[in-house]
Parts: structure tokens; sequence; C-alpha cells
């Protein structure tokens, strides 16, 4: 595991744990990479309720129930599906905070979308947020980065 990643999740623990905040998380490209960097810290039951690992259109629809219209219309690989999933893994958990990544990984573009894009998304009762990730690189490299820039978006969060 990387270094650096651990660091970061140690940084948004103890601001989780200050706060007093909750957190869950949604993921698709990352496939569970988030929560799997997050519970390698001790005490993170106090802040993570849980993840939903929602790589198909029919989880997204099914689990997190994000709506059949938005999922037709933007296509799993958009902000406007990374926002629903951050707000649904809210509702899903009951937490403070949901955060979110859905993009492609590679190798091969999906949805006629380019390998490397990533949107991430966060979502609390007074702030939402997404961003735009393009990160040319291999598949592990580009889910690394993502979930790099996730735990950032949800640090710079909590330090407002």
């Amino acid at each position: 595991m990387n270094s650096s990643l651990l660091s970061l999740a140690s940084i948004v623990q103890e601001l989780m744990l200050k706060k007093g905040l909750t957190l869950s998380i949604a993921e698709s490209c990352t496939g569970g990479l988030i929560s799997s960097i997050l519970t390698k810290l001790p005490e993170c039951s106090k802040y993570f309720k849980g993840s939903i690992v929602c790589y198909s259109h029919y989880s997204k629809e099914s689990i997190l129930n994000i709506n059949k219209n938005i999922l037709e219309k933007y296509g799993t690989i958009s902000s406007e599906v990374s926002l629903e999933m951050a707000k649904k893994t809210k509702e899903v958990f009951d937490s403070d905070i949901g955060l979110s990544a859905t993009g492609v990984a590679g190798p091969s573009s999906e949805e006629n979308k380019p390998v490397g894009l990533v949107y991430i998304s966060l979502y609390s009762d007074n702030f939402s947020k997404t961003k735009e990730l393009n990160l040319i690189r291999t598949r592990e490299e580009i889910q690394l980065k993502a979930a790099q820039a996730a735990l950032n978006m949800l640090r710079l969060y909590l330090l407002k």
C-alpha cells in the first residue's frame, strides 16, 4: 500500500473523529480501494459506516436506487451519476458525508468515454462537489490516483 495514501487516510480519520462526522462511500472504478485504505487504520469504525462497490449499471440502479432516467441520459460515467452515487450512499448508510468515484480505469474505453476519465464527488447536507479527473496512466495507477483525489477532496472539505 502506498504510504502517502495511508498518511492521507490518517489525516482524514483524525479530522473525521475530531468533527464527530460519519462517512459512507460508493465506488465503481476504484473497486473498493478507497474503503480498503480507510479500513487499514484502527478506529475507522468510529466514523466509517460502510461502502458499496457498485460496478455495474444494475447495481447503481438497484442497490443505490439511482434514477434509471439519470443513468440513461448521462451514462454511468458522468458528473451527474457521481454526485447521485455520493448522495445515495449517504442516504443508504445514514451518514453525514457521502463520497463516490466512477470512471474508466481501462484498458479500454466505456460508454464512448476515454480511459482515465474519472469523476469523484462529495455530498453532505450543506455541501456538494464533483471533480473531473483525466488520468493518463495504467489501470492500477488510475485507481490509486482516483482514490487519492477522493480522499484529498474529503480532507479539504473537513478543513473548512
